[in-house]
């Protein structure tokens, strides 16, 4: 093969289970949070140029003394594949904290490369996120909790290569 396919396309689901430890919670050297993980990914080849990929993932934190939170989160890709010189992606994010939606997030990216020659590729990629805390307080007289946004911010990355296989 002249050029080399960096990505791969998958068919089918496929079900993920994990179980591990996490760094100490609150500079609290003597507690290491318990985290279950659990995941759920769908690979749909629409042609041979289209795949749609979807995946659900969650992740339980158990701490010892101060109980445990839940994270969500969901992740679509769209992939574009014309070739074995090119491919193009676009992926959309979205998730955050179950149990007392103090967080959330959203993310946007789009990735891909061409050869130029059978040695020379250009290559990029695009992220885009934004992120929310919220704390609620009852300030409704029917007792309804209210969101109101403590913090918010968005980053942009992004990426440019030239890449020149020697061999």
């Amino acid at each position: 093969l002249l050029y080399s396919r960096l990505n791969s396309q998958f068919s089918g689901w496929r079900h993920e289970f994990g179980i591990g430890n996490n760094h100490p919670s609150n500079n609290n050297e003597n507690e290491y949070p318990l985290m279950l993980n659990y995941s759920f990914s769908k690979f749909k080849p629409m042609s041979n140029t289209l795949q749609s990929d979807f995946r659900v993932s969650s992740t339980a934190i158990l701490y010892y003394n101060s109980g445990f939170t839940v994270n969500v989160d969901a992740t679509y890709e769209f992939g574009f594949y014309p070739n074995i010189r090119s491919y193009l992606t676009a992926k959309f994010s979205s998730g955050g904290n179950i149990l007392n939606f103090d967080a959330n997030f959203g993310a946007i990216g789009v990735s891909g490369y061409y050869y130029i020659s059978p040695k020379f590729r250009l290559s990029g990629d695009f992220k885009g996120s934004n992120s929310n805390n919220y704390e609620f307080y009852n300030i409704d007289y029917a007792g309804i909790n209210k969101p109101i946004v403590q913090g918010s911010w968005a980053s942009f990355n992004f990426n440019l290569g030239l890449n020149y296989a020697i061999f």
